[in-house]
């Protein structure tokens, strides 16, 4: 990404952490206060009135990947890093729901009836679908980190929000960095 892009970002955590710490702390005194019998007491009453006070303590991970969703979209293919993440293989299906549209099979890796792959840049907010005849190519000039365990999804998106937090916090390159220290990437772990 273009680091004025993660300058404005930067600026915005900044902004929202230090109201996030205000309500953060905030949040620590109505629990200290919480504990004197009579402020429970007020509470309850004021439960029973339909007057709740918002009682969520946010962290700064969570202040960030909120941030970034909202400029994900301004993040263009040409100023990511290139890290993608193998979300599986899969083989096409003629089975179609009206609802969720095609219900393609997951397939191992390596499996001769695969048709594609899909592969998310941890930067983007869409995935894309190889197939199967550029893939090879598409491996050899991509990084792609392959978390273990089968739902891929759930792991690509925790990726993506520990590259997002390092790009804040630190830099794109340390966040990069410690990714595919963290990760195993797909040529070295092909069982997908």
């Amino acid at each position: 990404m273009k680091e004025e892009l993660l300058k404005e970002i930067r600026e915005e955590v900044k902004g929202i952490k230090e109201k996030m710490e205000e309500h953060n702390a905030d949040i620590k005194r109505v629990k200290e206060l919480e504990k004197d019998p009579h402020v429970k007491e007020y509470i309850t009453l004021m439960r029973k009135l339909d007057n709740n006070v918002k009682k969520t303590e946010y962290s700064e991970a969570e202040i960030i990947a909120s941030i970034y969703r909202k400029y994900i979209s301004q993040i263009e293919d040409i100023d990511t890093n290139e890290i993608y993440v193998y979300l599986g293989t899969y083989t096409s299906s003629s089975e179609i729901d009206i609802v969720h549209g095609a219900n393609d099979i997951r397939v191992r890796y390596d499996d001769p009836s695969a048709d594609y792959r899909i592969y998310w840049n941890i930067e983007q907010s869409f995935a894309e679908n190889i197939f199967l005849p550029q893939c090879k190519e598409f491996e050899e000039t991509h990084v792609i980190l392959n978390p273990s365990g089968y739902f891929k999804r759930e792991a690509f998106y925790k990726i993506q929000q520990e590259f997002f937090v390092k790009a804040a916090q630190v830099n794109q390159k340390a966040a990069a960095k410690s990714l595919l220290k963290k990760y195993p990437k797909l040529k070295e772990n092909q069982q997908g």
